[in-house]
């Protein structure tokens, strides 16, 4: 991770999908996806040091893990 706690959710797909993220949250936080697994190969990461993180993309179907991770801190964040 980044340093801080992370929560992992679970998303599983059986189409290809439009996945849309949005995590608005009061601390410096990451927005990550991963494959199959938490500690899977990473299909997405965002970090642009802020409190605000937004990512699209198109998965396969599978099963995939969304981490919001504090980059050192952390509080209270929503994701969407």
């Amino acid at each position: 991770g980044h340093g801080g706690p992370e929560q992992w959710y679970v998303v599983t797909l059986s189409r290809p999908t439009l996945l849309s993220l949005r995590l608005v949250s009061e601390f410096d936080a990451a927005l990550y996806v991963r494959l199959g697994a938490v500690d899977g190969p990473e299909v997405l990461c965002r970090d642009a040091g802020g409190v605000l993180e937004t990512a699209s993309l198109t998965l396969e179907p599978g099963t995939y893990y969304v981490a919001v991770d504090g980059t050192g801190t952390h509080g209270r964040y929503r994701l969407v």
